[in-house]
């Protein structure tokens, strides 16, 4: 048996955990079992996890479908979005803008009217806010 950190050959016996046998380093002092039960990523929760995201799922309604636990689905999620922002700021090439055309935008913010008047019956006149 082989340490998992530093895979030396110096290793004991160190007793038994869940029908398992556990081994001490004595290079390095780790303790670690013979195997490894835990089940590994799954790749096609991940993937739902980061489409029912973008469709607008909380991450506790996420990891109740999914069945997998909320902080989990937000770790996830945020993987997917620090590699997102590294691809993007590796390919993306920094353009300088001159001119920047905002007709009809400018138009429709700038221009608003605050109040509308309403003109009723008669001579009285009266304005909304």
């Amino acid at each position: 048996m082989t340490c998992k950190n530093c895979s030396s050959s110096l290793t004991i016996k160190n007793g038994r955990v869940r029908n398992q046998q556990r081994y001490r380093c004595k290079d390095y002092g780790l303790n670690f079992a013979e195997g490894d039960r835990r089940k590994g990523k799954n790749i096609d929760k991940q993937r739902m996890t980061i489409h029912l995201y973008l469709e607008g799922m909380s991450f506790r309604a996420i990891g109740s479908v999914l069945d997998v636990h909320n902080v989990t689905v937000l770790n996830w999620i945020r993987k997917v979005g620090t590699e997102a922002k590294a691809y993007h700021d590796s390919q993306a090439l920094p353009e300088r803008v001159e001119i920047i055309v905002l007709d009809e935008l400018w138009n429709f913010i700038g221009k608003k009217k605050k109040t509308m008047d309403l003109v009723c019956i008669g001579q009285r006149r009266e304005t909304y806010t």
